[in-house]
């Protein structure tokens, strides 16, 4: 049995309106000390319906957090941009096609594109369809584009977002409710555009149910091999790890995780600062959270579950994330099919427990209740992103500058309210701790990580400037930044790019950083010896890697009919035929050169054998050739009228 831990401290968040879909982000920095979110402001929208789906990020790049939503029954999706204190202008329009009318179930947020980084791109997921919607930076998008999914009649449970290939570009993951529960991974081209799906269906004697419904699912690299892993909790009362497979196509390898025996909800994140990915799961009955610390090692195992208990109302949306800035994950319930829907945050304790917590009756009691069955994207927590039915991502925004750390706030769709998070701690400025340089080489797989301290953590490190061919920016898991890739041929330069670092205490860390990628320097991987034999034409080929590709030159005497010729492509090549009387070992030297240093040098050993003799003496068999040239053998030399073949003559003096 899990044991039962608890510590002492108490905190609720008050929820003031509606149900639905609740987005947790840094929206304003706050300079009062009090307990407790307030509602500042009520946006209208999907007033007559209260379903819909939110998330947030700077889609016009002007440095605040902005909504994006997806309303059920209209098709439409609406921007609303973000004032820098907690208020919103107008909604705009983004599109009111977005596939057909049925509830969004998920919207996240991601950069697509690797030649636009800082483009916040959509995509929208309903029961049939998943769209990207590709951003332009300043607000504006890109018409919707309905992604080519495989099995489409069965229904879409939710859409994650990560590195599942492990090629430095971001990936979607869709997953699947019903009789074909599976993932569906859609590899990132690094262009907006995705290959096509490869599927992996849970396997039946792990899942052991024959129909599937998934209820949330968490990302994080379980295993530390670079690629994002996914867990799902399912209808059933079941938890899974889904490892991405070690061959990078996109595929998984599942196996059960834990079952509590009730239906429940996952959420990840580094709870108790070790630096490996946990999962914490609460069961919707809300009686009880279960913790697996994550060990990190390369199966993706876990320890043993702790427990921290519930409060007994029904859970609908889970999520972890640090809200009173004390630099422990803090867990979020959302609970909204009773009359007096709440959110309730349990304090983290720093080693996988939370303390008890309490309740709020909903302020709007007029609200209009959840359609049946419908549960569209809720509780989200940067940079700790779970929750039921989707995910998305936030750029924490440009909050006015007090030396205070920035918290998370909270909005709530249907219509959609903002909440703003009153509590403030004295924090310790970010600063960026890692080197302000790095050297890369063209076709090798580089892995630089950024590191920070700061108090509460970074939350955002923003790379500005342009990368080198096949190198991306990417934010992994517990809060680590890295240039990750392979810098293609003809990237070799020197990149001035900066980093900067926030975690809502000010002032922002930043560093100039240099980013060199230096051409591969040539290597010879070919024999430093052939041997040849005499009277035989033969061929050896010299190569060597590099880029760019290199030229080889020779030195040293070459046996007479022996050539050299150097290729375009890092290659060369010993052509010919020599006589026996010049059979033996030539020392020669190649040397490479690409521009790269060092220069590749190799010590070669051409060696010219004589053909093997017959065991007696040859006879002499004379032949006529059609010229009346006598023609004659002796032993391995031919005599051609009295002289010996042109092979067998000493070199020209």
């Amino acid at each position: 049995m899990p044991m039962l831990i608890a510590c002492a401290s108490n905190r609720l968040i008050k929820r003031r309106e509606l149900l639905i879909a609740a987005v947790i982000e840094s929206l304003e920095q706050r300079r009062l000390l009090s307990i407790a979110f307030a509602p500042l402001q009520v946006l209208p929208v999907n007033t007559v319906n209260a379903t819909s789906a939110v998330t947030s990020a700077d889609f016009n790049g002007d440095g605040f957090t902005d909504l994006a939503v997806a309303e059920i029954g209209t098709g439409s999706l609406a921007i609303f941009p973000g004032n820098g204190d907690g208020t919103f202008k107008a909604s705009e329009t983004v599109t009111d096609n977005l596939h057909d009318g049925t509830p969004k179930y998920s919207i996240v947020t991601a950069a697509f594109d690797n030649s636009h980084p800082n483009n916040e791109d959509i995509v929208v997921s309903s029961a049939k369809h998943v769209s990207i919607i590709l951003g332009n930076g300043d607000g504006t998008f890109k018409a919707p584009t309905v992604l080519s999914l495989k099995y489409p009649t069965y229904n879409v449970s939710r859409v994650a977002i990560g590195d599942f290939v492990g090629d430095g570009r971001e990936d979607l993951a869709i997953l699947y409710n019903g009789g074909y529960a599976s993932v569906q991974v859609l590899a990132g081209n690094g262009d907006g555009t995705f290959k096509a799906p490869v599927v992996t269906q849970f396997a039946r004697s792990v899942v052991g149910h024959s129909n599937v419904a998934v209820l949330s699912s968490a990302t994080g690299d379980f295993n530390g091999d670079g690629k994002t892993d996914l867990c799902i909790s399912d209808a059933n009362g079941t938890c899974y790890e889904l490892l991405s497979d070690a061959s990078g196509d996109g595929k998984f390898q599942s196996s059960t995780l834990f079952d509590p025996g009730t239906m429940c909800l996952v959420a990840s994140s580094d709870v108790n600062g070790d630096g490996h990915t946990d999962v914490v799961i609460a069961e919707e009955s809300g009686s009880t959270i279960y913790t697996l610390l994550g060990t990190g090692d390369t199966n993706g195992t876990f320890g043993d579950p702790v427990s921290s208990p519930g409060d007994g109302q029904t859970v609908d949306q889970f999520a972890v994330g640090d809200i009173d800035g004390d630099g422990n994950p803090d867990a979020v319930e959302l609970n909204y099919y009773t009359d007096d829907s709440s959110v309730t945050e349990m304090t983290g304790c720093g080693d996988g427990t939370f303390s008890s917590h309490g309740k709020t009756q909903d302020t709007n009691p007029n609200a209009p209740a959840p359609e049946e069955g419908v549960h569209p994207e809720g509780l989200n927590l940067f940079p700790a992103l779970a929750s039921r039915e989707g995910e998305g991502e936030a750029a924490p925004n440009l909050a006015p500058s007090v030396a205070k750390a920035q918290l998370p706030d909270i909005v709530v769709s249907g219509p959609t309210v903002v909440f703003l998070n009153n509590e403030s701690t004295n924090g310790q400025a970010p600063a960026i701790t890692s080197a302000a340089s790095a050297m890369l080489t063209v076709n090798e797989a580089a892995n630089f990580t950024i590191t920070t301290t700061g108090s509460p953590a970074v939350t955002s490190v923003v790379e500005k400037g342009a990368l080198p061919d096949g190198i991306t920016f990417k934010e992994n898991a517990n809060g680590k930044f890295k240039l990750i890739g392979t810098p293609l041929p003809g990237s070799a330069a020197t990149y001035p790019i900066s980093f900067v670092a926030k975690n809502g205490v000010t002032p922002n860390a930043k560093q100039t950083f240099t980013l060199t990628v230096n051409n591969q320097p040539p290597v010879f991987t070919s024999d430093n010896s052939t041997t040849l034999t005499a009277r035989t034409t033969s061929t050896f080929t010299v190569i060597t890697t590099g880029s760019p590709a290199a030229t080889i030159t020779e030195s040293g005497a070459l046996p007479p009919g022996i050539t050299f010729t150097a290729k375009s492509n890092g290659k060369a090549k010993l052509t010919g035929a020599s006589a026996p009387r010049f059979a033996g070992t030539y020392p020669i030297v190649f040397t490479a050169k690409n521009g790269a240093k060092p220069n590749g040098k190799q010590t070669f050993n051409l060696i010219v054998q004589k053909a093997p003799s017959s065991a007696s003496a040859p006879a002499i068999a004379p032949n006529f050739a059609a010229d009346g040239i006598v023609v004659s053998s002796i032993g391995d030399d031919t005599i051609l009228g009295g002289a010996l073949d042109p092979l067998d003559r000493a070199p020209a003096r």
